[in-house]
């Protein structure tokens, strides 16, 4: 399963020859950029002090302004595309190996193991970024 999803990720651009998510401009993948520095949301910015020593491997993430915006839309246009609430982060893991870019496919190369204790890890995180960031239920 592994090889048909790297295989398909390398055909359409979202992946280099080595397996790491692409940071070009087409196509466009604005987690890759916010993971490099290279896009930075000055609104996540002070949201990264809450990770604590978690922040070495995450960091958090905004959708797209337009997206938050239209969290709530029932316009048939926006499924799919809007936040999924009105205050709708990304955690993501500051590795741009493809398998890490989505948890749907963490473990596919590194194996279960890997897999289950970077999930834990995740979890862990999420629960300090919570308990420290204001307004949120501890």
């Amino acid at each position: 399963v592994a090889d048909l999803v790297f295989d398909d990720l390398l055909a359409s651009g979202f992946i280099d020859e080595d397996g790491f998510i692409s940071t070009g401009m087409q196509p466009y993948i604005f987690l890759a950029h916010i993971i490099t520095g290279e896009l930075c949301q000055r609104k996540c910015e002070p949201e990264q002090d809450y990770l604590g020593t978690y922040g070495h491997t995450f960091i958090v993430a905004h959708n797209k302004p337009e997206s938050d915006e239209m969290w709530h839309s029932s316009d048939p246009s926006w499924i799919g595309k809007a936040s999924m609430s009105q205050r709708h982060r990304f955690l993501v893991f500051k590795n741009l190996r493809w398998e890490y870019f989505n948890v749907i496919s963490l473990g596919l190369e590194c194996g279960s193991q890997e897999a289950l204790e970077a999930l834990k890890e995740m979890k862990d995180a999420a629960t300090h970024w919570v308990s420290q960031a204001p307004g949120w239920s501890k």
